[in-house]
């Protein structure tokens, strides 16, 4: 079943292929380039420490540093996986292979910088009752569900992975 889907869409899923293959690659090195680019800057302002503290919390965009990344790996595993499926003879590269305990050191990277990030809010917003728990309930659902798609990701390549390879062998 699944060799008939992969040879009916060859084409589109080469195409998907090197999209998502170069597409992670910029990602990767987006990502990278912010990093050096915000580092740069922190140490630029390290002589005045309320001008490093203000763009420590407030310019440094966060999300390169906990999506870019991890994004880019992503895409790159996605990539792997696809050529797995065209390529019979081919093995599982170094970030399908990990792909799962990439996943969990993402999902307890975030954890800990939803943690940290939260504290710093409520320690910001602990005298604005009036929409605050409303804000935070909110958030909880949304770090909660994301956290718990990861995870789960993780498991369905975990168990996948040696089906894939189980079948390779049948046929």
């Amino acid at each position: 079943m699944i060799q008939t889907f992969i040879e009916k869409n060859r084409k589109l899923l080469l195409f998907y292929y090197w999209v998502m293959r170069i597409g992670g690659w910029m990602f990767l090195a987006l990502a990278f380039l912010a990093a050096l680019g915000h580092s740069f800057a922190l140490a630029t302002r390290i002589a005045d420490w309320d001008e490093f503290y203000r763009y420590y919390q407030h310019d440094v965009p966060w999300g390169t540093f906990t999506n870019g990344l991890p994004t880019g790996l992503l895409v790159l595993g996605m990539a792997q996986l696809i050529r797995y499926l065209l390529r019979t003879d081919h093995k599982p590269d170094w970030i399908l292979r990990n792909a799962d305990k990439l996943l969990y050191t993402y999902t307890a990277i975030l954890i800990g910088y939803y943690c940290w990030r939260g504290a710093t809010e409520v320690l910001s917003h602990f005298n604005e009752p009036y929409d605050f728990p409303l804000r935070l309930i909110m958030l909880v659902i949304f770090i909660l569900v994301k956290l718990l798609a990861l995870i789960g990701v993780a498991e369905v390549l975990r168990r996948l992975l040696p089906m894939f390879e189980e079948s390779r062998t049948l046929v």
